[in-house]
């Protein structure tokens, strides 16, 4: 592990990163969905269009980094809303996969709509230019964390 002899930049940047997730945890942000089903609902939505149109419990907590037994309770938190339905594969009886449920996809949008607003609105306050450059700069930081994170596991 790298050791660093002043950590005023880490600290600092950790400080931000913990207020910029705790902001978007913020009730305000999703509404009608707690942060872990909107989260979970986002992933399989944007699964809808792939050759499989469903993903493990397993695989979603790779993807979102949520615990298995948080993720049971978020998916069946979701299918009492009907906004997901356990499916059963023929070739493989051991996993439960989820999908969403296209018939509750307004109420997902709905969620999803309020979310962008709040994000064209940061856009138009910071300006074009700005929310690019920070854009690069997360997917710099989602890529340089991925790769940190998997070399210390």
């Amino acid at each position: 592990m790298a050791e660093y002899v002043d950590n005023t930049i880490a600290e600092e940047l950790l400080t931000e990163w913990i207020k910029v997730t705790s902001v978007i945890q913020n009730a305000r942000i999703v509404r009608y969905l707690t942060y872990n089903e909107a989260l979970v609902c986002n992933y399989l939505w944007h699964q809808l269009d792939a050759e499989t149109d469903y993903l493990t419990p397993t695989q979603l907590c790779k993807m979102t980094g949520i615990t298995k037994s948080l993720m049971n309770r978020v998916i069946k938190s979701l299918e009492e809303k009907k906004l997901v339905e356990y499916i059963k594969l023929e070739n493989d009886r051991r996993s439960t996969p989820v999908r969403f449920n296209r018939e509750k996809e307004s109420v997902f949008l709905m969620v999803h709509d309020n979310s962008i607003g709040i994000v064209n609105m940061l856009i138009e306050a910071l300006g074009r230019e700005k929310a690019e450059r920070i854009l690069e700069a997360l997917r710099d930081i989602t890529s340089g964390a991925e790769s940190v994170l998997t070399s210390l596991s």
